[in-house]
């Protein structure tokens, strides 16, 4: 459109106006029932000139209910490239590096068209290349702010959560596992990653005090101590459902049955 008058600017200027949308700031905190979280107000021009409000509700997702969403997608349709390249972004986009190249190499070899190859490719280099070049910030920490962070974790974590940490990069593991207090307090009955809590079993089984497991089978117990070295260990506590038994004594305790070992 071109400007030839005062009227003519004017004109473009009131078009513009008429397009703009408003965000009010959210209303309330997330709900898990996607609840609208803000109202969307928009201003629209009818062909009769009258100008109309209209609310349109807005839905807010974390990223962990989007990474779902998009992997049940990859389940039902392991052929669209598209949800292999979105939940890698939403890995990246949570720091999580392994899971993203997982999820391209997935991508990779389950979608068979050619003319994703190249964009697969990419993808990958670029997510391997971001690993490979990640800061590493705990080294750059000073000491007492390491031990300031670590103690925090010991007092306030749950043994998923200091697995978990393990697993962000080989500094911060060589410093989670030299600091032994942190592993005298394990609990493990609630754990699901069987493949990290080996790992972290493997590395800090010899520094547990205490330890919490569910009685599954009496089997996965003694196959439990024979695969790791509790040498330090000195209460065992079995989590049952209905009663709790201390030191021979009978106690009423909905969390289960504690046992001394000595």
């Amino acid at each position: 459109m071109s400007l030839k008058t005062p009227q003519d600017a004017l004109t473009l200027h009131a078009k513009v106006i008429n397009k703009i949308s408003f965000n009010l700031p959210p209303r309330q905190l997330h709900s898990n029932d996607n609840r609208p979280l803000a109202t969307t107000m928009t201003i629209n021009n009818n062909d009769n000139d009258s100008k109309t409000l209209t609310q349109e509700p807005v839905y807010y997702k974390t990223l962990a209910q989007e990474i779902d969403e998009t992997l049940n997608e990859i389940k039902s349709n392991p052929s669209n490239p598209a949800a292999y390249l979105h939940a890698a972004k939403l890995y990246s986009c949570q720091g999580d590096l392994h899971k993203a190249i997982s999820i391209i190499r997935q991508g990779y070899w389950n979608v068979v068209l050619p003319s994703n190859e190249l964009l697969f490719k990419q993808q990958l280099h670029s997510a391997m290349y971001r690993f490979d070049t990640r800061i590493d910030y705990i080294n750059r920490c000073p000491y007492d702010v390491v031990c300031c962070i670590i103690d925090q974790i010991a007092i306030h974590c749950p043994t998923i959560t200091k697995i978990e940490c393990l697993m962000v990069c080989r500094s911060w593991r060589q410093k989670l596992l030299g600091y032994p207090r942190l592993w005298r307090d394990i609990d493990i009955y609630n754990a699901t990653d069987n493949k990290k809590l080996h790992f972290a079993l493997t590395k800090v089984s010899d520094r547990v005090q205490r330890l919490r497991i569910a009685d599954k089978t009496r089997t996965d117990i003694n196959l439990l101590f024979k695969t790791y070295s509790f040498t330090n260990l000195t209460a065992l506590e079995i989590i049952y459902k209905g009663k709790s038994y201390s030191n021979n004594k009978h106690h009423d305790h909905d969390d289960g049955i504690y046992q001394q070992r000595k």
